[in-house]
């Protein structure tokens, strides 16, 4: 029989041992300051020397355990991805568009409590497009634009850090039709003057 290599594990777990792995990270900068001035005080002798070697080596495998913690936590963005094809696909249908998801970095790895947070602000944001920014095969048509509207949802590690990118090759947003409604709901008098940008802002 094979054995499986996988094990389940609570987030919760992995949330509290992360919390534990931030506290050991606190004691060990104290841990450190005490060593160097402990050593200081013994001077060039063998059992300061050791003493700041071991202190050197409970930071490294701290280190080391914080960031295999953090790795634990990461998966891949696709599981935050992998709705939107059929999202896409059911609003296409039903407002008569012709619309092409293209889905880019979906291995990108992102924090678990990030994916349970990114995952409607997405929905938003991709009804947005396929609302307001694609048109019609018709529109798009008569503008000379291929009847068929494409999207792009992306992800990309940069440093630390992951870049989500949205971007459709719709209409854009009509600052003029903002400003008309901004005014209607009141958030904007009608003597008051905006930029282009910030009407988008609104």
């Amino acid at each position: 029989t094979t054995r499986s290599s996988m094990v389940r594990v609570d987030f919760g777990q992995l949330d509290h041992l992360l919390n534990l792995v931030g506290e050991l990270i606190i004691f060990r900068t104290k841990l450190h300051e005490l060593g160097r001035e402990v050593g200081e005080a013994l001077g060039d002798r063998a059992d300061a020397r050791a003493l700041m070697e071991t202190v050197q080596q409970v930071a490294a495998v701290s280190t080391q355990l914080q960031e295999a913690v953090m790795d634990i936590r990461m998966l891949p963005i696709g599981h935050v991805f992998e709705r939107f094809p059929r999202l896409v696909r059911d609003l296409a249908r039903q407002q008569g568009k012709e619309i092409e998801l293209i889905l880019e970095g979906e291995t990108t790895r992102i924090d678990k409590a990030i994916i349970d947070e990114i995952g409607e602000p997405l929905v938003h944001m991709i009804r947005n497009s396929v609302d307001h920014g694609i048109e019609t095969p018709t529109e798009r048509v008569a503008r000379g634009k291929t009847p068929t509207g494409t999207i792009l949802l992306s992800a990309t590690q940069e440093s630390n850090h992951v870049l989500i990118t949205i971007m459709d090759d719709g209409s854009g947003i009509d600052a003029a039709v903002v400003r008309r409604k901004a005014m209607a709901r009141g958030l904007l008098r009608a003597d008051e003057e905006l930029s282009e940008r910030e009407l988008v802002q609104l």
